[in-house]
C-alpha cells in the first residue's frame, strides 16, 4: 500500500468526552487502579505521607466490595467464599454462628462449594458481557 492510500480515523474531542461521561461508571466499575487511589485519596484527606499505613485497608476493601456488573466480590470469585471481617471473628455476629464448627464437615462443604464456583464464574462473565453492551 502506498503512503498516500493510508487513512487514519479522526476522533473528535467532543464525541469522545461525551462518550466517557455517559460511560463513566462502567470506566470506574473496571478500573481497579483508578478505585484503589480515589479509596487513598478519601482515607488520607488530613494525613500527609501515611498512605503505606491505610494502604492495606484500602486493598482490602477492594477485594471485598462487591462489583456493580458481577454483584460478587473479587474476593468470592477467586476464592468461592466470602471474607469475613477480622472484627466479626472476635464479636458473635449472625455471619460466625452461622459457620459450621466441625472441620470435617467444613472441609465437605467447601469441597460442594468449588464446585458451584465454575457456575457463578460463568453467571458473572454473561453479566459483564451484558453490562458492555
Amino acid at each position: 500500500m502506498a503512503p498516500a492510500e493510508i487513512s487514519v480515523p479522526t476522533i473528535h474531542k467532543t464525541m469522545m468526552t461525551q462518550y466517557l461521561e455517559l460511560n463513566d461508571s462502567v470506566m470506574t466499575d473496571h478500573n481497579p487502579n483508578k478505585r484503589i487511589i480515589d479509596g487513598l485519596k478519601k482515607r488520607l484527606e488530613e494525613k500527609n505521607g501515611l498512605w503505606v499505613d491505610k494502604l492495606d485497608g484500602v486493598l482490602w476493601s477492594h477485594r471485598t466490595m462487591p462489583r456493580k456488573s458481577t454483584n460478587k466480590t473479587p474476593f468470592s470469585l477467586s476464592h468461592s467464599m466470602e471474607a469475613m471481617a477480622l472484627a466479626e471473628i472476635s464479636v458473635p455476629t449472625i455471619h460466625k454462628t452461622m459457620m459450621t464448627q466441625t472441620s470435617e464437615l467444613n472441609d465437605s462443604l467447601m469441597t460442594d462449594h468449588v464446585d458451584q464456583l465454575e457456575d457463578e464464574r460463568n453467571q458473572a462473565l454473561l453479566r459483564i458481557q451484558n453490562y458492555q453492551l
